[in-house]
């Protein structure tokens, strides 16, 4: 949503996408390997920060305190899907889904 392109989101969002996006290991190497070394550490916690800024993102359209109407795009639709299908681990398979899609939408 346009809530990812504000200045305190953007940066943690790139960040994640970089972190996950396997194209990496070709321009650098030594990231890979250490990637591999640490048992993909790094990946974990970037999936970690992306389920984290989803969260907030979910509980600021929810708040009572900002009124309006409901926003209707694809992390709207993922988080209804999710939260039917698979409730404990919503979070985590959002953030899943939108890093899969955010490395697909990069290949071409």
């Amino acid at each position: 949503g346009e809530e990812a392109a504000s200045p305190n989101l953007l940066a943690p969002l790139i960040e994640s996408f970089e972190t996950l996006d396997p194209e990496t290991g070709f321009m650098n190497p030594l990231g890979l390997a250490y990637t591999v070394l640490s048992r993909r550490s790094r990946e974990t916690k970037a999936l970690k920060r992306l389920s984290k800024i989803i969260q907030n993102i979910v509980k600021n359209r929810e708040n009572p305190e900002n009124p309006g109407n409901p926003i209707h795009d694809t992390l709207s639709l993922m988080m209804s899907k999710y939260s039917i299908d698979q409730p404990e681990n919503l979070y985590e398979q959002v953030a899943s889904t939108v890093a899969l899609l955010q490395i697909a939408s990069n290949t071409n």
